[in-house]
């Protein structure tokens, strides 16, 4: 895959050819067509790169399982076999412990989602691909301490969840707040969200930005 910087070199290049072909004028439209075919080309990769790599982990985890399943069983059946019930019940009790306590586990999972997902019921974010970001990354954020989950500083959920959307960092992911109404200037207010660039004048990293969080629309 290429570097950013390769595909700023690219853009710019196609961006020259476009106002020399139009004799030097800015065709905006046209270089917005060509940031979003490399982009959507550039995010495909990535995304079916990622996607194989996933396929393959889970199937390496399957097959493992399916290995330790088939081993348990034969030993179990040995076990049976040889007369050796002391043993066989022993493995059959530690097979039950492991199981409730991954139950147990997984309950507890829940409670922290169900927590997260009440905290963050009541933020407006852009659309539910960004809901989705805020919640991978504030669950990341948590671990359970004496059957709380907190994060490193000993913070709560709802704490946790303050902070994230407070952060400027995050802003991106939240709809912005508009006001049509004149300031105290008297001047109309202007969303910061807006660009102020020409999209030629834009970094790769800019104009993916401004795509992310929807100040520059898909055409």
């Amino acid at each position: 895959m290429k570097t950013v910087e390769e595909l700023q070199a690219e853009l710019d290049e196609a961006a020259k050819k476009i106002k020399e072909l139009e004799g030097g004028q800015d065709k905006e439209t046209d270089v917005e067509k060509i940031v979003e075919e490399r982009l959507s080309k550039e995010l495909a990769d990535i995304k079916t790169k990622l996607d194989k790599a996933y396929a393959s982990r889970d199937e390496a985890q399957e097959a493992l399982k399916k290995i330790e399943k088939e081993k348990n069983e034969a030993l179990k059946k040995q076990l049976e076999e040889n007369g050796n019930f002391k043993e066989l019940l022993e493995m059959q009790k530690k097979e039950y412990e492991q199981k409730e306590a991954q139950n147990k586990q997984r309950i507890v999972e829940l409670t922290r989602d169900n927590a997260i997902k009440d905290a963050l019921s009541a933020i407006d974010f852009r659309n539910e691909k960004a809901a989705k970001v805020a919640f991978s990354e504030i669950t990341s954020q948590l671990n359970e301490v004496d059957g709380k989950w907190v994060d490193k500083y000993g913070k709560d959920v709802r704490e946790v969840v303050k902070l994230f959307v407070d952060s400027d960092d995050n802003a991106f992911l939240l709809k912005p707040k508009t006001n049509s109404g004149p300031n105290i200037n008297g001047k109309p207010n202007v969303n910061p969200q807006t660009p102020t660039k020409k999209i030629s004048e834009m970094t790769q990293a800019e104009v993916m930005e401004g795509i992310a969080n929807g100040t520059i629309k898909r055409r």
